[in-house]
C-alpha cells in the first residue's frame, strides 16, 4: 500500500512538474 502511495506522489509531481514547463515554454 504504500509502496502504491509513493508510486502515485511520484506520477502526480512529475505531471505536475511537466505542466508548469509546458507553460514556461
Amino acid at each position: 500500500m504504500r509502496e502504491n502511495f509513493e508510486l502515485f506522489q511520484k506520477a502526480k509531481s512529475t505531471e505536475l512538474e511537466r505542466q508548469i514547463s509546458d507553460e514556461v515554454n
